[in-house]
């Protein structure tokens, strides 16, 4: 069955969906607090009531105390879930590769399997936590924060309103060009580990075939290549943050121009004008995690498609057997027309076929690289030959189960 990162989530839905409704919670009390203040401002401290202005300032205090405790309580929940769902993510993922063919080891290639597995659970348990702080709190607050604007002040409000169109279209932008990038950044990185890890494997040979401004060459430009779509990305990421600010002042701008002719003119007052401008700087805020939220669901997005095409791979753990026909049992091993390729261009083994009796011996050599390696491979089915059949005792290696066999 494929593998969906829903798979993961799914046993932790109902200490997340907890946390969700913590996370709620607080939100709307801090949602709370600059109306209170309006009305405290508005309403209570001209009438001259001591007593009412201390009680309402204690509500505000209790509130702002437990959307503390509330928030606090909820980025933990949320920080613990990230961490089991990636452990266990990050679990299945080694399991997985370790039950890999060498056939599919060599197509996804060992340094990007290590990228995988570090950076790219990384990058998942990073957008899962940062979901569960922000993906709640941050629409709370905007539709929220939008919905009171407008009960306290309708003609500011529009002011506001008239930016969001600007402010999600450039969201937008950030959202489909995220992904595409960061995939690419991904994939340069594989390349880097690769190019430092071949380095790192064959450092005698490089020196002893004097290859080494070859290879510092090499290196360079996998590292110009990492690095130019880095700064890419990060350029382009980056350029939406002061468009995005340059849209919030200019609201905020509007929403004080107006609102001082509309205090001057009596058709307002100054407590709705301060919480009006409080509500601005949490949406603001809250539009502006929205805007990082992006950037990360873009990583954590390309690295989760890279870890389920992984985990959605055949591997040799649900093994089952091909049902091929069996050969001449009087045969011990034996090699009927074989051929192999391992880039599936040219034939590294062509039309190989021998017979060998129990007891008896067959001695193969040849020059480095002429297939003696490859041709054990075969046998123990670490490759599947691409024509011909195998045979052990008479039985096709592909109906043996690979734990047997080995």
């Amino acid at each position: 069955m494929e593998k969906r990162l829903r798979d993961y989530i799914k046993p932790r839905a109902k200490m997340m969906a907890a946390g969700l409704t913590i996370k709620a919670g607080g939100s709307f009390l801090e949602l709370l607090l600059p109306y209170i203040l309006s009305m405290i401002i508005d309403d209570i401290v001209p009438s001259g009531n001591r007593k009412a202005i201390l009680i309402w300032g204690g509500v505000m205090v209790i509130c702002a105390l437990l959307a503390w405790i509330m928030n606090v309580a909820a980025n933990r929940n949320a920080g613990m879930v990230a961490r089991d769902m990636t452990k266990s993510l990050r679990h299945d993922l080694f399991e997985h590769t370790l039950y890999l063919s060498c056939e599919k080891t060599d197509a996804f290639t060992i340094p990007s399997l290590e990228s995988r597995l570090t950076s790219d659970t990384y990058n998942v348990h990073r957008m899962m936590g940062m979901m569960q702080r922000m993906g709640v709190r941050a629409p709370i607050i905007t539709i929220g924060g939008l919905i009171l604007c407008f009960i306290l002040e309708p003609v500011l409000g529009l002011v506001f309103l008239a930016v969001i169109p600007f402010m999600l279209v450039v969201i937008y932008l950030r959202t489909s060009k995220g992904v595409p990038l960061y995939r690419g950044v991904q994939k340069a990185n594989d390349h880097m580990a690769s190019v430092t890890r071949e380095n790192a494997q064959g450092i005698r040979v490089i020196k002893a075939l004097s290859r080494t401004e070859y290879e510092k060459a090499h290196f360079a430009k996998a590292n110009d290549e990492l690095k130019d779509k880095e700064i890419h990305a990060n350029l382009l990421m980056a350029a939406i943050n002061p468009m995005m600010n340059l849209f919030l002042y200019a609201g905020m701008i509007g929403v004080i121009i107006l609102g001082a002719y509309r205090v001057n003119a009596g058709l307002s007052e100054a407590g709705k004008i301060l919480a009006f401008m409080s509500y601005f700087q949490m949406i603001s805020h809250s539009l502006m995690a929205i805007s990082r939220l992006f950037i990360m669901y873009s990583r954590g997005m390309a690295s989760c498609e890279r870890i389920m095409e992984v985990l959605n791979t055949e591997n040799e753990k649900n093994w089952q057997p091909a049902n091929e026909p069996d050969g001449d049992p009087q045969y011990a091993l034996q090699f009927k027309d074989v051929s192999f390729s391992y880039l599936k261009v040219k034939d590294n083994i062509q039309h190989l076929s021998f017979a060998l009796k129990k007891g008896e011996t067959l001695g193969i050599i040849g020059a480095t690289g002429s297939g003696k390696s490859t041709i054990l491979s075969l046998l123990l089915h670490f490759y599947a030959i691409d024509s011909g059949a195998i045979y052990l005792n008479g039985k096709n290696i592909k109906n043996i189960e690979p734990d047997a066999l080995r």
